[in-house]
Formats: structure tokens, C-alpha cells, sequence
């Protein structure tokens, strides 16, 4: 092995670490020209990557592209001769293993070297010919790694390859792409559900499985109808694809609101935007209530889109002045639906926007909110006071319940509000509240039913509700942690009860150590299916609460307010049944991934069951 050159990467292997790079390196060439472009999309706002891995390409000693995923998935390949078989997968993997601990790494093997980068994606590696190793590979390579720092360009990138890629290298894509949420994504796996038809039946079963499973977290309308509609006619798929349709089905309907599922049945939406040819549109509901819309249509259907773009802009422009800000944003998301490459007239139309936004904003409520400013930008404060709805409460009016499952932050802007909890019918005083503060972020941001009620003594509060923050997400990804670390500092301390001199506890909790298995039931009690292990916590005649590790915050979310058949067992007693109620799902910031979920029992425990359990 040669010397490596002293700008290298610090870890080199030998090649007994990389069994399937012996394969002979396939010649570079014009196997690049088509596989490795990629146009990014999207609105003005979101950086494009164009080209990706096009700079990697043009080296000539570069002879060979992948993406794997920190599980050893592959992503990305420039040519698939290389890991057609299957040792070549399991070599990936073993490689990727190994490597779980390294940023860079090079390897080196008899036909040349492996340059190994990790990215925000997962690992980029690079197949070159010969030993001396080249600074223009890792050069190429920090150009890519910092555009996939940004989660848009990474999205954008993950909708690219799953249009693009093979069918057996789909799955993989469409896993990566849950953590992005949005309507495009969704938009997109939902049309992966008629194309699973044309893949041979493993590939098929794999890649739907995947599919169902992701679109349970992307709880629209259009997705919802999608998934009943492929339940109606999956075709030949195994039963692990149903349930998983079935179950997406379920969580969907949980998160949406009543009024939105019956609109799924009366006015599906078809994901592909396809109910007007060549309008543009996404459904047949109009936008606004302004005749120039369907003078739009009519300009589009005769293809004259330059006057249709033209008469956009001016909707924009009036809609925005009226403050009818979510007419406005509907109206550019449908330019932009119209012709991508407009990009002049689409930023004029983003600017004229966040202009009228910020110009709206109530001078009184930005002096009363001037330290939550200070934490945001411009337009990051200008989407969370556009997302707020105002009220005034009357003296005695209550705000929220005891006990309400009401996932909502309060925001006090003037009065006061007096926050008490009730204990064996008697009302207990916790504090009052007044102008400049937060009531509900405990509840808010950790999932949990409210455990104090809230009552104006006269005041003007905004609401924002859980529901809009998450639509935040795709745009502005940092917006919940910083308002998230903004509100904690009025999260209602314990010592705050304590002051009360009144223990709320209804029924003694005891420590308790062993397993619990948790299976989640329907409205008619039943098991759907879905079901987690986790480690038990402490319990009481009430109720219990364990440890789970759960993949995303927003999959915890979806556990709050669910029935549930819990099946415990100490490390001491026979396990039993019995079902109850989730009222609180808690991050635990020390291990990653884990929380406390707190369930309410449908039925008193017997304190002698409860002796049982914990009982060495």
C-alpha cells in the first residue's frame, strides 16, 4: 500500500476489511451523462441542488457513485453491476458497520481505493482508480455534503431518486423519506401505490409495505382516500401490506379532523393533481370567491400561460393586501404548479407575501412579545403570529379544563388568567398569570392532558394550535425548538403545587421494574395490529407508566388520547391484562428516542394486584 498523500482522510484499511471491492472496477465514461443529473425543484425560497453528484463525476479517476444510508441501504448507485448480487449488499452493510463511528475514510484495495464521506443522507462513497489519493474527490465531496446539510435539498434529492431508481433500491428511498412529511412527499408515495403493480411480487410486497407504513404519517385528505382506495383493490399482496394500509388508515383518520374525514368521502382529492388537464390545480374547489380565477383557467386551457401567470400575480397581490394571506399562498403554490421555472415572477409573489405579512403584524402585540421576537427572524415570527387565533375571554370565561386532552398553547397579550386545579371537588390556586406569558407549554410540547384548569379574570389571549405548528416543518424545520426553548421558561414548576400544600395524586405510585406490552385497540375495542414493548416505570391502582423507544416525535404524538390493552409483568408475577387510556407522552432528553408514556387504567387496579407486582 502506498503512502497516503498528508491531506487524506486519518483512517485508511486495507482491502481484507472490503471483500467485495475485488471486484474489477467498471470503466468510467459516459455511464454519467444520464444517471448522475438531478434538477432540484421547488419554490424560490428553498436553495436548488442541481447536479448533485455531477462535479464527483467529471474526475477522471472516479470510477463509481453510491448513497448508503447509516444502515447500510443503498440510496444511490451510478451503475448497478456492482451490487447486483447479493453479496455485494452484504458487503455494503458489513462496510457501512464498520464504519459507524467515522466521518471520512479511505480504503484501499489492489485496482485502487474507496474514499468514504458521511453526509447528512447517510455515506457517499467514491470508487477511484489507482492508490494516490486526490484532493479534487474530497473537494467534490464538501460541495455536495453541504447542500445535504439542507433538509429541502435533501428532500429533494430523496424525490429525485425514488422517480429515478430501480425498483429494489424504492424501498430504501421511500424509508428515508418519512422524516420529510410534507404534501410533496406524500404526493409522491401515494403515486408509488398503483406503480408497486409493475415490480415482480418480493420487490412489490417490500416496496408497499414501505409505502403504507410512511403514509400513516402524512395525515391528509387526498392520502387518506388513497390508502382506501388501494384497500379496495391492492391486487396480489401479502397480508403484512394490508395491515399496514389498514393501520395507515386508522392513524390517519385519528389525526384529521372530523369535518376533514367526511370531506375525504364527498370530495376526494386526487393526488396527482390531475381533476382540470393542465390547470395547474390540485382540485376542483376554487381558490377564492374573485371572478379572475376562472379567467386564469380559461387563459391555461388555451394555453396561454403567460396571461394566466400574469393575472396570478395580480390575484396574489389583492389577496395579500386584503390580508387573506392563505388565499395568497394557495394562489402562488398553483404559479409555481404552473410553470417551476417562473422564477422571477414567483419570488415577486413570496416577497409581495411576507411584505403584507410583516405589515400586519399588531404593533401592540409585538411590544408585549418583543423577547420571542428577538428569538426568531423576521419571517419565522411573521409565520407563528399569522398562525395564531385571537380571542378575548371575559372575566370567569374558562380558557382550558382539568383534564382536557386540548393540544394548544396560550399566549397572554393583556389581563390576567388564574390557573387552578380541583381536588375532591374543591378548587385549589396554583398562580395567576398576566401579560408576556405562556400558558400550556408542559402540555403542549411534552403530550400530555392538562393537569390545571385555566380561568380569564379578563383577557386577551392567541392560541396556536399543535396542528398548525407541525405544518411549519417542511419550511421552517428550527421554528418549534426555538419557540419550544422560548416557552419552557413558563412550563408551571413543581414546587408551584407544592406551595398548595395539596397532594394530587389520587393513588399511591410504586416503583416498579419489569416488561409491559402495549397493543392498540380501535373504537370497538379492538387490536389493530400495532404493538411496542417497553420497560415499566412505576405504577398505582390508576395507572401506570413505562419507557418506549419511538422512532420520531411526531409518532409519539399519534399515541396521545389512544386506547390501548397493556399487558404487565414484574420481574416478580404473572403478567395480566387490562386496557386504559394514554394521557401523556414524555421525551426523555438523556437517552435518544425514548419516552415515558402515562396510561390512565379504564378500571381501578385492585390494590391487592398492585401489592402483587410489586412485591419481591
Amino acid at each position: 500500500m502506498p503512502d497516503a498523500d498528508e491531506s487524506e482522510p486519518s483512517c485508511a484499511f486495507s482491502c481484507t476489511a472490503l471483500e467485495f471491492l475485488n471486484i474489477v472496477p467498471f470503466p468510467a465514461g459516459s455511464i454519467f451523462q444520464d444517471s448522475l443529473y438531478f434538477i432540484g425543484g421547488g419554490g424560490p425560497q428553498s436553495k436548488r441542488m442541481e447536479k448533485p453528484f455531477h462535479e464527483i463525476s467529471t474526475i477522471s479517476t472516479v470510477q463509481g457513485i453510491f448513497l448508503v444510508s447509516e444502515q447500510g441501504e443503498v440510496l444511490f448507485e451510478s451503475d448497478q453491476r456492482w451490487l447486483s448480487a447479493e453479496d455485494g449488499f452484504i458487503g455494503m452493510r458489513r462496510t457501512v458497520r464498520s464504519l459507524s463511528l467515522m466521518e471520512k475514510s479511505v480504503f484501499y484495495f489492489e485496482n485502487g481505493s474507496l474514499y468514504v464521506v458521511k453526509t447528512d443522507l447517510g455515506y457517499l462513497l467514491i470508487s477511484r482508480a489507482g492508490a494516490v489519493f486526490d484532493l479534487l474527490v474530497t473537494d467534490a465531496c464538501n460541495a455536495v455534503i453541504g447542500r445535504l446539510a439542507e433538509p429541502d435539498s435533501r428532500k429533494r434529492l430523496l424525490l429525485h431518486l425514488l422517480a429515478q431508481s430501480r425498483p429494489a433500491l424504492k424501498p430504501q428511498i421511500v424509508k428515508a423519506l418519512v422524516p420529510y412529511g410534507d404534501i410533496e412527499v406524500a404526493r409522491e408515495l401515494v403515486r408509488l401505490l398503483p406503480e408497486g403493480r409493475t415490480c415482480n411480487l418480493e420487490v412489490r410486497n417490500r416496496l408497499l409495505l414501505h409505502v403504507c407504513q410512511a403514509l400513516g404519517y402524512h395525515p391528509f385528505e387526498f392520502v387518506l382516500h388513497a390508502l382506501k382506495d388501494f384497500l379496495k383493490n391492492p391486487g396480489k399482496v401479502n397480508d403484512a401490506v394490508l395491515g399496514s394500509a389498514s393501520v395507515a388508515v386508522e392513524q390517519i383518520e385519528m389525526a384529521l379532523p372530523e369535518k376533514q374525514r367526511v370531506q375525504t368521502v364527498l370530495h376526494p382529492v386526487a393526488p396527482s393533481g390531475e381533476n382540470r388537464p393542465g390547470s395547474g390545480k390540485d382540485d376542483n374547489q376554487p381558490i377564492t370567491d374573485l371572478p379572475e380565477e376562472r379567467r386564469v383557467l380559461e387563459y391555461l386551457s388555451a394555453g396561454e400561460n403567460q396571461k394566466g401567470r400574469q393575472l396570478l400575480r395580480e390575484m396574489i397581490t389583492a389577496t395579500a393586501r386584503k390580508r387573506r394571506f392563505k388565499e395568497a399562498e394557495k394562489l402562488r403554490e398553483w404559479l409555481i404548479r404552473i410553470d417551476p421555472m417562473a422564477l422571477s415572477d414567483i419570488i415577486a409573489a413570496a416577497e409581495i407575501i411576507e411584505n403584507e405579512k410583516t405589515a400586519a403584524i399588531n404593533k401592540d402585540h409585538l411590544a408585549v412579545w418583543s423577547s420571542l421576537r428577538d428569538s426568531l427572524d423576521s419571517e419565522g415570527y411573521s409565520t407563528f403570529y399569522h398562525s395564531l387565533e385571537h380571542k378575548h375571554y371575559a372575566s370567569g370565561e374558562m380558557v382550558v379544563r382539568q383534564g382536557s386532552q386540548q393540544s394548544s398553547l396560550y399566549f397572554v397579550n393583556s389581563g390576567r388568567v388564574e390557573l387552578f386545579f380541583k381536588e375532591k371537588g374543591k378548587e385549589i390556586k396554583v398562580k395567576t398569570i398576566g401579560a408576556g406569558e405562556v400558558l400550556g407549554a408542559g402540555t403542549f410540547f411534552e403530550t400530555s392532558v392538562w393537569t390545571v384548569s385555566a380561568r380569564s379574570l379578563g383577557a386577551d389571549l392567541s392560541r396556536l394550535k399543535i396542528d398548525t405548528m407541525l405544518q411549519w416543518q417542511a419550511d421552517y424545520p428550527a421554528l418549534e425548538g426555538k419557540l419550544n426553548d422560548f416557552c419552557m421558561r413558563f412550563k408551571i414548576p413543581l414546587e408551584a403545587f407544592k406551595k398548595t400544600g395539596q397532594d394530587r395524586r389520587e393513588y399511591e405510585r410504586y416503583r416498579l421494574e419489569g416488561r409491559i406490552s402495549m397493543a392498540l385497540l380501535d373504537r370497538d375495542g379492538k387490536e389493530v395490529g400495532v404493538g411496542a414493548k417497553g420497560d415499566l416505570f412505576d405504577i398505582s391502582a390508576g395507572g401506570v407508566a413505562f419507557f418506549l423507544r419511538i422512532s420520531q416525535k411526531k409518532n409519539a404524538r399519534l399515541l396521545f388520547g389512544r386506547k390501548v390493552r397493556l399487558t404487565i409483568a414484574s420481574k416478580t408475577s404473572v403478567g395480566f391484562s387490562i386496557t386504559g387510556e394514554i394521557v401523556a407522552v414524555r421525551s426523555q432528553p438523556v437517552v435518544g428516542n425514548e419516552y415515558s408514556v402515562h396510561v390512565c387504567f379504564s378500571q381501578v387496579l385492585d390494590e391487592g394486584k398492585v401489592h402483587a407486582l410489586i412485591s419481591s
